[in-house]
């Protein structure tokens, strides 16, 4: 019986290799290398560009109000109520306020606060408007500020009770030691006086801008008052006059105005008013806004801030952030011509041929944009170093000169290609450009381009 053999024979497989095998890993591998970058790289966001619209620029500012007011003071000491409420327009005889030398007349206000504390829907309605226009310009860090609008508020409330029992009272009641005090020019009554009472816009110097030195004082119903102090401050109208400081930029651009027009953001209010620059006794540069009207919103401010509205611009919104500069050849203006099979811009490029002698061809160039003297083109077909010859001359131009143009980086095909921007203006924020539509390889309404510039390159791909 025949045995079989116990040997273990192996057989090798043989791999085939395939163009396709081949193909598919070099696409895996490419794709994988894509990927691991993709996630390597931080996102980068896009801004979409809205249509053209019309922006008007604004800057702020912050000055001091100066006007046509004086303050009236206390002949003898006592206990004021007044009958005029702050703010309000008084004329000239009305009586204003009253000193209580005994305290009768102050003791009967009290017993009618008591028998009615209840304030009229008047006066209800005048408090919640104060009320909401601290709550719009009101800056709750600065705490000066508001323990003023505390204290004129409590004064507010108080007048409004005062007024309430004033009306109650006999005329005919007999209250010895209680004085009446009349106006003495008409105008509006202010129950607060500050370190800067009677200022004129030819006094206010650097260090009164900057409020060192500022300090106010709120008076109420019921205080009792020595002679000599403040009973109240008269403001003759509505007219009233801003003083700002300039910037060596401001002067620049106000130096030829003779009006400015303003905008007033907590009353949501705009106005012109004549401009004039003076210099101020430490040397600082000053700006004078004279203003007709508005100055009764603003009878116990001393400091205001406001916008200078400059002038409008019509054109597309974008990002400061997105825009970044591209460096381009510049060519004199005269070296363009036109040539080739669909007469395009071009030059005449001086070359050496094959044998050392020169010749002239036609190269066409694409052309960014222009001043004056020059062209701006990019270096594809033109580099520096190059030769030109000027049409219909013998003159020629060596190439080496290159100027920055602005733009952003468009990203409609997820490539970032530039586009060249012509700004005309920008946003009061600061954080827009106003450029220019229809620029020759610009921006367009609704392309999307890259938010952040400086993090990425142009041909980048980003998607």
């Amino acid at each position: 019986m025949s045995k079989r053999n116990g040997k273990i024979v192996s057989y090798r497989r043989h791999i085939h290799i395939t163009f396709t095998g081949i193909l598919f890993a070099f696409v895996l591998i490419y794709l994988m290398i894509q990927l691991a970058v993709y996630l390597s790289k931080g996102h980068v966001s896009l801004y979409q560009v809205g249509a053209a619209d019309t922006y008007t620029s604004s800057s702020q500012y912050e000055g001091v109000i100066t006007r046509n007011e004086t303050v009236y003071y206390m002949d003898r000491a006592g206990v004021v109520n007044y009958y005029v409420q702050d703010g309000q327009k008084t004329y000239k005889g009305n009586t204003v306020y009253t000193i209580d030398e005994t305290g009768d007349f102050s003791r009967m206000l009290e017993s009618l606060y008591q028998e009615n504390s209840s304030l009229s829907s008047q006066d209800i309605q005048s408090l919640k408007a104060s009320l909401v226009s601290d709550s719009l310009t009101l800056d709750l860090m600065e705490f000066q500020q508001v323990y003023e609008k505390k204290a004129a508020i409590n004064a507010e409330i108080l007048d409004a009770y005062n007024q309430s029992a004033l009306e109650q009272i006999d005329s005919s009641a007999d209250f010895s030691g209680l004085t009446a005090y009349d106006a003495q020019s008409s105008g509006f009554v202010v129950l607060k006086t500050d370190s800067y009472d009677s200022l004129t816009a030819d006094a206010v110097t650097g260090e009164i801008l900057q409020k060192n030195n500022y300090s106010s004082r709120i008076y109420q119903t019921g205080e009792k008052r020595e002679a000599g102090e403040a009973a109240y401050k008269c403001i003759a109208d509505d007219s009233f006059t801003i003083t700002f400081a300039l910037s060596q930029e401001d002067e620049s651009l106000f130096r030829d105005a003779t009006a400015m027009k303003i905008e007033l953001e907590p009353i949501q209010a705009e106005v012109t008013g004549d401009f004039y620059i003076t210099t101020a006794s430490d040397g600082t540069r000053l700006g004078n806004i004279d203003l007709d009207k508005y100055g009764s919103s603003y009878l116990s401010e001393r400091y205001i801030t406001f916008k200078i509205k400059e002038d409008s611009a019509t054109g597309m919104k974008i990002p400061k952030s997105a825009v970044t500069e591209k460096s381009f050849l510049t060519i004199p203006r005269e070296y363009i011509t036109k040539g080739g099979n669909d007469s395009s811009d071009g030059v005449y490029k001086q070359v050496t041929l094959e044998d050392g002698t020169s010749s002239v061809e036609f190269v066409a160039v694409r052309i960014y944009a222009s001043n004056e003297t020059d062209y701006y083109i990019e270096a594809d077909t033109i580099a520096a170093g190059d030769t030109l010859v000027k049409p219909g001359s013998q003159e020629t131009y060596l190439m080496g000169v290159s100027a920055p143009l602005q733009g952003v980086y468009s990203a409609n095909q997820g490539i970032c290609t530039f586009r060249r921007i012509e700004v005309l203006n920008e946003t009061g924020d600061n954080g827009y450009y106003i450029v220019k539509q229809g620029t020759t390889y610009g921006v367009t309404a609704y392309d999307y381009i890259v938010l952040d510039a400086q993090s990425v390159e142009e041909d980048e791909i980003i998607h």
